[in-house]
């Protein structure tokens, strides 16, 4: 091989990981060089790359120590564009988790890992979403990079459903990615804004759990503000509910509204001011306008 094949056949093995030949044949093919190149190739190539760096107990070769492995591929998917782009496409699950996994680490002391983060974060949201939930359990490193970024991802798609909004705040653990679980409330609450248009009282209390729901995510990331108009307008959603069907609704209301009042309380704020903003709910945004 010439230097530079050897030097991308690392860089993709490293990046993105094999737990068998096939998967390393695959993530070879991913190379321009070696697309069409024979499997006894790829696997010679696969032997040659393990011996210089022993894999460790996920199957993946290692660069030792781990910055000098950070610092290697960094450099090259970074003078080798085409290669990154190469890398980047029909990940799995697994590979995305992987390469996320490795640039979040490597942008703590790397800065151009940064922005190759972002490239490998773009694409399918659900999938990126998962695999940077796994990159996230994996250790701290690269959270702060992370997490922003995923976020981002989840607002610029325009194709959630509740069902899949709901699986992932359910799949990715309460006490990581945190920006993540607050974008993935934010979208439901417009989703649900749009339902409870038609008046239904299902639909208004549906809205009103999920705006509780942002209120607890924006409470966590230290919005206070915000997670306090959001906990205000569900308790007044209740309380609207409550007074057309108390025997349904009368309950709900009135756990809403002591959590509500504590919460002021907690804020320095008078409880008079909740009976206020209930009374006085702030403004809504218009619902969004049905398709023609």
């Amino acid at each position: 091989m010439s230097d530079a094949l050897q030097e991308s056949s690392v860089t993709a093995l490293v990046l993105l990981g094999f737990e068998n030949d096939r998967e390393a044949e695959q993530v070879l093919r991913k190379i321009a060089e070696l697309r069409d190149a024979k499997a006894e190739r790829l696997a010679a190539i696969t032997g040659f790359v393990s011996a210089l760096y022993p894999p460790g107990s996920d199957g993946t070769p290692r660069i030792r120590p781990g910055m000098i492995g950070e610092w290697f591929v960094v450099s090259q998917l970074t003078a080798r564009p085409a290669l990154a782009q190469a890398l980047r496409v029909g990940l799995t699950e697994q590979q995305a988790a992987r390469a996320l996994s490795f640039l979040a680490s490597a942008a703590d002391r790397t800065e151009s890992a940064a922005g190759l983060f972002g490239e490998f974060a773009a694409g399918n949201p659900r999938g990126r979403i998962l695999a940077a939930a796994h990159a996230a359990m994996t250790g701290h490193a690269g959270r702060q990079l992370l997490d922003p970024v995923i976020a981002e991802q989840v607002r610029a798609s325009d194709e959630w459903t509740i069902e899949q909004l709901t699986e992932l705040n359910r799949l990715i653990p309460a006490h990581v990615l945190l920006l993540t679980h607050v974008a993935l409330a934010d979208c439901t609450v417009e989703l649900r804004r749009a339902e409870a248009t038609d008046g239904s009282a299902v639909h208004q209390a549906d809205l009103a759990l999920a705006v509780q729901n942002l209120g607890a995510g924006l409470q966590r990331v230290g919005r206070y503000p915000e997670a306090l108009s959001a906990r205000t307008e569900a308790t007044d959603i209740f309380r609207q509910l409550a007074s057309k069907d108390p025997d349904l609704y009368q309950q709900e209301y009135q756990q809403k509204l002591g959590a509500l009042r504590r919460e002021y309380d907690q804020h320095g704020l008078h409880q008079d001011a909740v009976l206020h903003h209930l009374a006085h709910p702030a403004p809504q945004p218009p619902p969004p306008s049905p398709p023609v």
